[in-house]
């Protein structure tokens, strides 16, 4: 008979990692990531070694740091538990790297990835009518790409495009059908990014937003509109 883990356990244990974490770096950082998959995840965290990285339940971790001074693991950690948002999906970083050291380390590793249903085309891809196209597909693929919506005819074993075809436009959303079809022409269409939304200092005590605020971003667009009168 298997045994389930309990939830609590898991709670527990997740509260007790990230404060044993917070208590031995010196340096938190609230981090997001874009085009996120579980392998690309694993890569950052062998990347970040020794640091560790916590993609858990929000509020958890919001426990485990403590959202007031009088409960915080470390002095001015709350300020950070309170920065993170249960509506976004953002991480916890415990690493001794400081900010201006880990920023450039996270955007030399930016591996490109096919893109997944729903995500925005980056470039236009099409195809042009003819043989060259498809040249390297077998025969046997020819029913599978014209399921897929490819205008394809199969003639003396080889598979002709009857017209051009667009793929994808730059800009536009891709359905399942042709996020499949970019994947068979190897096109890889989305990149993959870590951003530090957020870092506390041990030493200080002190914690820093650097995701820009919407009143910032208000000022900015006001000020360009001046400019533009």
């Amino acid at each position: 008979t298997q045994v389930k883990k309990k939830p609590k356990a898991n709670k527990d244990k997740l509260i007790d990692n990230v404060r044993e974490a917070a208590s031995k770096f010196k340096y938190a950082y609230i981090v997001s990531a874009e085009n996120q998959t579980s392998d690309f995840l694993r890569q950052t965290r062998e990347l970040l070694r020794p640091g560790r990285m916590f993609f858990g339940k929000v509020k958890v971790m919001q426990l485990a740091l403590g959202l007031h001074p009088s409960v915080e693991c470390e002095e001015g950690i709350h300020k950070l538990a309170i920065e993170l948002n249960a509506k976004q999906q953002k991480g916890l970083l415990f690493t001794d790297t400081p900010a201006e050291n880990l920023d450039k380390t996270l955007e030399e590793f930016q591996p490109e990835d096919f893109a997944r249903p729903g995500a925005l085309a980056n470039r236009e891809v099409k195809l042009s009518a003819g043989t060259d196209a498809l040249q390297y597909f077998p025969a046997s693929m020819e029913v599978q790409l014209r399921q897929l919506g490819l205008p394809t005819h199969l003639k003396d074993g080889v598979i002709h495009l009857m017209g051009d075809y667009t793929v994808c436009q730059e800009g536009k959303s891709i359905d399942v059908n042709h996020c499949q079809l970019l994947k068979l022409l190897g096109e890889k269409m989305t990149v993959y990014r870590m951003f530090i939304d957020g870092c506390w200092s041990k030493e200080e005590g002190t914690f820093e937003n650097l995701v820009p605020s919407d009143e910032e971003d208000d000022e900015e667009i006001e000020m360009g509109e001046e400019e533009e009168e």
